[in-house]
C-alpha cells in the first residue's frame, strides 16, 4: 500500500491544490465532522439521558462523555501517525469502524463505568482517526483557501447539533438507551463511505518528505510553549457549556424536551459566522492572533454572564453566542499553529499540541460537576470557566508572531506564482531582507536551485 506524506509541498501535484476536487475533500470533512463531532457537541443530552438510566452524580456521569471528547485529541498524534503510514483514507475508514463499534458495545455496557472504556475510550480513538485524517486531508488539498475551507468543513458539527438533536430527542423517547446506541453504531458506517474521498496522493521522494512526528524541536521556540500553555487554560472552559447546558436548563424549571433544543442556537451561531470569521482570517492573515483573543473574550464574558440566565431565551441567546465565536478554536488553532512554527514543523507541534491540551479538556466537565455537587449552584463552574478563558487571552499576548507571518502565508497559498516571473536571483537582488527569506525558503520548497 502506497503511504501519503502530508503537509509537503513537493509531494502534491500543483493541479490538485484549491482545485476542483479539493472541494469534494472538503464535502468529505464536513460529513465525517458533522457526525462525529456533532455527536459530541450533543454531549448535553447524552449526558441527561446517562443520569436517567445509571442514577449516579453530575461528576461521576460527566466522566464518560468527556472522556470521549478529549481521547479525540490525545489520540492525535498517533491518529496524525498512521494517517502518515496508511493514509487519510484508510485512517478515516478505520475510525468510522471504530465508533461503529464503540456504539455496539456501549448498548450492552451494565453499569456506567463500563462505558468510560467502551463509549470513552473507544469512541475517542475512532473520533482522533476521524478528526485527524479529515484536518489534515484540508491541509493536503487546500493553500490559498486554507482557512475558508477550515471554517466550511467545521460547519459539519454545527449542521451535526441541528440535525442530532432532534434526532437524539426522538430516539430517546420513543426507544431505550441501548436501542439508541444501536442507532448511533449504523450512522457511524457512513463515515466509512466517505472517508473513502480521501485519496492518496503519487508519492515521490517519500524518505525527504516524511515528517518527524515525534520530533520535540517546536518547544524550543518560546511562542510555541506560550501557545501550548494558553489554550491549556481554555480546554476546560469550552467543553463545559456542550455537557452541562442542558441540565443547567432543566435547573431553572425549563421542561426537559425544551431545554434539551438549547444546544440547537449553538449550531446556528457557528452556521452564521463560521465562514465570515473564515473568511475574515483569510483576508487578513497578520491579524489571526487577535481575532482569535477577540473570539476568546466573548466566550469569557458569554460563560460568566450566562449565570443570569432565567428563561430559555436567555439560555438561546447564550448559546447562539457561544456557538457563534467557539468555532473559530477548532478550525483556526491548526492554521496558527503553522504560523508559529512554520509547515515544516506543523505535524509535530499539532500532534504534540492537541494530545497535551487533552488532558486539561477532559478535567473541564467532570470538575464543573464536582463544583456543582458543592455549591449546588451552576454559577460557580461557570464563572470559573470565564476566569480560565481571561488567562488564557492574557497568555497570548506574550506569542511572537514571526515578522514574515503574513508573506509567508501568502507565499505559502501560491509559491510557484510568486517565483514564475523572473529568476530567483532577480527575486533575491530587488528583495528586502526578509523578502530575501522568503524567496530562499520558497526556492528551497520548490527545489529550485539558487
Amino acid at each position: 500500500m502506497e503511504r501519503m506524506v502530508p503537509t509537503c509541498y513537493k509531494c502534491q501535484p500543483t493541479g490538485v491544490i484549491d482545485g476542483g476536487y479539493a472541494w469534494v475533500v472538503c464535502f468529505a470533512a464536513f460529513v465525517i465532522l458533522l457526525i462525529t463531532v456533532g455527536q459530541q457537541n450533543c454531549s448535553g443530552i447524552i449526558f441527561v439521558a446517562l443520569m436517567d438510566e445509571y442514577k449516579q452524580g453530575r461528576g461521576a456521569t460527566a466522566w464518560v462523555t468527556s472522556l470521549a471528547v478529549s481521547l479525540n485529541l490525545t489520540f492525535g498524534p498517533l491518529s496524525a501517525f498512521l494517517c502518515q503510514r496508511f493514509g487519510c483514507r484508510v485512517t478515516a475508514m478505520l475510525g468510522g469502524g471504530i465508533c461503529a463499534v464503540s456504539l455496539f458495545l456501549s448498548a450492552f455496557a451494565v453499569d456506567l463505568y463500563l462505558l468510560y472504556f467502551t463509549y470513552g475510550v473507544l469512541l475517542g480513538l475512532g473520533n482522533s482517526l476521524c478528526y485527524t485524517s479529515a484536518l489534515i486531508a484540508l491541509t493536503l488539498y487546500f493553500r490559498r483557501h486554507i482557512a475558508l475551507a477550515n471554517s466550511l468543513g467545521f460547519l459539519g458539527p454545527a449542521l451535526g447539533i441541528v440535525i442530532l438533536t432532534p434526532l437524539l430527542k426522538h430516539l430517546f423517547q420513543t426507544l431505550s438507551l441501548r436501542y439508541v446506541f444501536f442507532a448511533l453504531s449504523v450512522i457511524q458506517i457512513i463515515i466509512v463511505a466517505v472517508g473513502s474521498a480521501f485519496r492518496p496522493f503519487a508519492q515521490t521522494q517519500r524518505n525527504k518528505c516524511l515528517p518527524r512526528l515525534l520530533d520535540s524541536s517546536p518547544f524550543r521556540d518560546k511562542s510555541y510553549r506560550i501557545w501550548v500553555v494558553a489554550l491549556c487554560f481554555f480546554m476546560p472552559a469550552i467543553l463545559v457549556p456542550y455537557v452541562h447546558i442542558v441540565k443547567f436548563a432543566e435547573d431553572h424549571n425549563i421542561e426537559k424536551t425544551k431545554s434539551s433544543t438549547v444546544v440547537v442556537f449553538f449550531a446556528i451561531g457557528s452556521i452564521t459566522f463560521r465562514p465570515i470569521l473564515g473568511r475574515l482570517s483569510d483576508y487578513l492573515p497578520s491579524y489571526r492572533l487577535q481575532i482569535f483573543q477577540l473570539c476568546f473574550l466573548v466566550i469569557a464574558l458569554a460563560n460568566t454572564f450566562v449565570v443570569l440566565a432565567t428563561n430559555y431565551i436567555a439560555f438561546a441567546i447564550y448559546a447562539f453566542i457561544f456557538g457563534s465565536v467557539d468555532g473559530i478554536f477548532w478550525s483556526q488553532m491548526s492554521v496558527i499553529t503553522q504560523e508559529i512554527v512554520g509547515m515544516e514543523h506543523l505535524p509535530a507541534a499539532f500532534g504534540w499540541l492537541i494530545m497535551i491540551i487533552s488532558f486539561p479538556g477532559v478535567l473541564g466537565p467532570p470538575l464543573a460537576g464536582w463544583l456543582f455537587s458543592v455549591s449546588q449552584t451552576y454559577t460557580t463552574p461557570f464563572m470559573v470557566s470565564g476566569a480560565l478563558v481571561i488567562v488564557s487571552i492574557c497568555l497570548m499576548f506574550a506569542i511572537q508572531m514571526p515578522v514574515q507571518s503574513a508573506s509567508r502565508s501568502t507565499l505559502s497559498h501560491n509559491r510557484l506564482e510568486f517565483l514564475q516571473n523572473g529568476t530567483v536571483g532577480e527575486k533575491l537582488a530587488n528583495s528586502s531582507r526578509d523578502s530575501r527569506v522568503i524567496v530562499l525558503e520558497a526556492a528551497r520548497d520548490l527545489s529550485i536551485s539558487v
